[in-house]
């Protein structure tokens, strides 16, 4: 499959003799046809249902205390993959349904800034799609639609990094679709406004509603994953694809950092006002 399911089913492997993982190791096969459906029909209601006896169990051994499965334990990243394969689906239908080419963001670093002494700065991002593209002779995605995706609790301190990532982007080329999705446990301050996300162009929650018994098992929202997948395809078909090649150069000095401050202490950037 386009959307590399291995990257998730594979880490299930390295643990397949664990308590906590035997049951999705069990499953797997149904959540594999299930997504083969969903791909081929969009139908993403009947994905979800088929795949909530997987998603219940691996979303419950999540929350245990960290470290006390393989789950559960966040550097090992079961988890986190799997809710970016359910979001893959998604951005692989809307590659599928444009009039011009892209690639599916997946384990993937995309170009996130260009200088002037013909540097490249990547990132890897959790998903969207790409153009390929070859830039200073080496082939590079260029992004069309990045997504991070944040499960458990997002607070204040999460979305403020989250956003400067979206900035950093939109920074090379504003036309950079920017995604934030993560599930109904955002604790940002009632008194906060929209100002946080304000370089984030969609905030999605895949789980129930904000705060609404955040602690229980719901289902992922199959009406918004729809939703997604139709804007961007109304928002992009009939973008010109060169669009996302057209970026932002950084403008650096012809000297490396270490040699201007082998010659002074005190650097100065140039600014203009208007």
């Amino acid at each position: 499959m386009t959307i590399k399911p291995e990257l998730h089913s594979g880490l299930l492997k390295k643990y397949s003799d664990h308590p906590s993982v035997i049951p999705l190791i069990e499953e797997w096969p149904n959540v594999e046809s299930a997504i083969t459906r969903v791909l081929e029909d969009g139908n993403y209601k009947a994905y979800v249902d088929a795949i909530e006896k997987y998603d219940r169990h691996i979303w419950t051994e999540s929350k245990k205390p960290d470290g006390s499965n393989p789950i559960a334990y966040k550097k090992w990243k079961i988890y986190p993959t799997w809710s970016e394969l359910n979001w893959a689906i998604v951005y692989q239908r809307l590659s599928d349904r444009l009039p011009f080419q892209t690639t599916l963001i997946r384990a993937n670093q995309v170009v996130e800034g260009i200088t002037s002494q013909n540097d490249i700065f990547f990132k890897d991002v959790d998903g969207g799609i790409a153009l390929a593209y070859q830039l200073n002779d080496r082939d590079v995605l260029m992004p069309v639609v990045v997504m991070e995706h944040k499960g458990g609790h997002f607070c204040k301190t999460a979305c403020t990094g989250v956003n400067a990532i979206a900035r950093r982007f939109h920074d090379m080329n504003p036309d950079i679709v920017t995604v934030q999705i993560t599930e109904n446990n955002v604790s940002i301050g009632k008194e906060q406004t929209d100002g946080l996300i304000k370089d984030i162009d969609y905030f999605i929650i895949d789980r129930g509603k904000n705060r609404h018994n955040h602690t229980r098992y719901w289902p992922r929202n199959h009406d918004v994953m729809q939703k997604h997948e139709d804007e961007l395809y109304e928002l992009l078909k009939d973008v010109d694809p060169n669009r996302f090649t057209s970026v932002k150069i950084e403008n650096v000095s012809n000297k490396s950092l270490r040699e201007q401050l082998d010659e002074t202490n005190y650097i100065k950037k140039e600014k203009m006002f208007g």
